[in-house]
């Protein structure tokens, strides 16, 4: 099955592109498609384990070097949202301790970054994580097709048990739901399997809707972690745009 090589050498180029265009300037839309990038490949990474192909010695290497730059992105675009979000709806006294703040954590993290890529041979990174998928040329695709169909099958009836609890982890769904839908493009654009676009657009839709809600939901986060008092109507708004997001839109979806 060589279209699975293929096709995370153009994620692999892709996210080389784009983590030296975001270490250039943290632009970000260009943080935003190197998190893109990363969250597909580690999705493909668990295509090994699920068909039980063994990685090469350097892989997991590799894979921890680049983890360490994924978590490090996710510091820049939580705090560059979180500047965007307070100017929509702080005073300007408030919004400038909060940039000044995110704005620290950003550099932070960009400093982290760009003395990792002096550290590490980025080319052989991106070597290690290609060589990996060698050995599923040799596979199948209906050997592929089943284990990540199972896997989809498996996530959604995770999803749905949670969903039913009082206290439900939409964290935890979030990181499923999004698996679910880079797995799904995998099955249609890479294995040529027939994919309803229905099922497409709806796992798109509620990753995007849970998105949303994490964004909001980090932002309170920082807001408490900054100990930037905000008043109790604020608050609550703040919380209640992150409710209204899921009750309205995604929790209603997956019980469809």
């Amino acid at each position: 099955m060589k279209g699975l090589r293929r096709h995370v050498g153009i994620l692999l180029v892709s996210f080389r592109s784009n983590l030296l265009k975001a270490n250039h300037d943290a632009d970000m839309d260009d943080i935003h498609n190197l998190r893109l990038d990363l969250k597909q490949l580690f999705a493909l990474f668990k295509v090994l384990k699920l068909c039980k192909v063994e990685p090469p010695n350097d892989f997991k290497a590799s894979l921890e070097a680049v983890k360490a730059l994924f978590k490090q992105t996710g510091i820049i675009r939580d705090n560059q949202l979180a500047m965007e979000y307070g100017q929509q709806i702080l005073d300007y006294k408030v919004h400038k301790i909060l940039k000044a703040k995110a704005g620290k954590n950003i550099q932070k993290a960009r400093d982290y970054i760009a003395t990792e890529l002096q550290r590490i041979d980025l080319e052989k990174v991106e070597r290690d994580l290609a060589l990996a998928f060698k050995e599923t040329d040799y596979l199948k695709s209906e050997y592929i097709l089943d284990h990540l169909k199972n896997k989809i099958q498996k996530d959604e009836n995770s999803i749905a048990e949670e969903l039913l609890q009082e206290e439900c982890d939409y964290h935890r769904i979030r990181r499923k739901v999004k698996e679910q839908f880079y797995l799904l493009t995998v099955i249609k654009d890479v294995l040529g399997q027939k994919v309803s676009s229905q099922t497409i657009d709806l796992k798109n839709q509620q990753a995007k809707v849970l998105g949303k809600w994490h964004d909001w939901v980090v932002f309170d986060n920082l807001l408490l972690e900054w100990d930037i008092k905000l008043e109790e109507t604020m608050r609550k708004e703040i919380q209640s745009s992150a409710s209204k997001i899921l009750n309205a839109t995604f929790k209603k979806g997956l019980q469809n």
